[in-house]
């Protein structure tokens, strides 16, 4: 049981206690801990990316519309533009990411996410996680969403701290990088062998 491990079971089960784990949204998706746990490492970014101590809860919402947007274009140009790995990597989780995302644009979940869970209230309508690590670590876990993905235009944005690369590190354990995936992530990357062990923490 690394730290990542630990605050991930930490984390389950305070989202267990926020009561939406089985609820049923509007568009009849039934709510699982992975998609709420996903939806917080969203909310992580969108403090991250603009570098907020604090966010006003309709910002949330509406970047978080934004960023759904986004992965949702991605994924479809994805889909046409590397059919091999959308359909062998993606395809069985892509839908489920887009579910989880747009959990924070209903008001009423959005509300209880911030309410129960991490984050604590600073104003009327504005919000904060209740400890950096927490922040640290969903970071840690959207560094990991976005390299499984492929998604890399995210991390031209803005830099990750030592503390979310050992972060991802714990998470990303003993898989495998692809030659393809680090020469997406680093262009021009020379041709290395077919599959490349990876230890993300000293990054």
């Amino acid at each position: 049981m690394n730290q990542a491990a630990i605050m991930r079971q930490t984390i389950n089960t305070v989202m267990v206690r926020s009561h939406l784990v089985g609820t049923t949204t509007d568009s009849g998706l039934i709510i699982e801990i992975d998609h709420l746990r996903r939806a917080m490492i969203l909310a992580a970014w969108l403090f991250f990316y603009k570098s907020r101590a604090e966010i006003n809860i309709d910002t949330l919402r509406l970047e978080a519309t934004e960023q759904r947007q986004k992965w949702q274009q991605f994924f479809e140009d994805m889909r046409t533009n590397d059919k091999d790995f959308y359909y062998s990597d993606l395809n069985d989780e892509a839908d489920q990411f887009i579910n989880s995302f747009s959990l924070l644009e209903d008001q009423n979940i959005c509300q209880i996410l911030l309410e129960r869970t991490i984050f604590i209230p600073t104003s009327a309508n504005q919000v904060r996680f209740s400890q950096r690590q927490w922040q640290e670590f969903l970071l840690g876990q959207f560094f990991v969403l976005c390299l499984r993905t492929h998604h890399f235009e995210q991390f031209g944005i803005t830099a990750f701290n030592a503390r979310i690369y050992r972060m991802a590190g714990d998470t990303f354990a003993n898989r495998m990088i692809s030659e393809k995936c680090m020469q997406g992530l680093i262009p021009g990357a020379a041709p290395a062998t077919p599959l490349l062990p990876v230890t993300l923490s000293p990054f």
